[in-house]
């Protein structure tokens, strides 16, 4: 995969989710550019639930420290 915020290949591999509490599942939540511009009433699009310990595919560009990770 190319980084796209400087072009070069991203390495793949995994990053591991971890809580700070026990095993409190952790919510990750996606909301639209549009939407969140509407402020304090605005609509949350999407919403994953990660459990402590989950692998999710991550791809990893050296250059510019970026960490994408995939979750589905």
């Amino acid at each position: 995969m190319q980084c796209p915020v400087c072009g070069k290949e991203m390495k793949t591999g995994a990053s591991t989710f971890m809580g700070s509490t026990g095993l409190t599942p952790m919510a990750c939540v996606f909301t639209d550019s549009e939407v969140k511009q509407k402020g304090f009433f605005r609509h949350n699009v999407v919403s994953k639930v990660l459990l402590q310990g989950d692998d999710i595919e991550t791809y990893f560009c050296e250059s510019c420290q970026l960490l994408l990770p995939l979750i589905r």
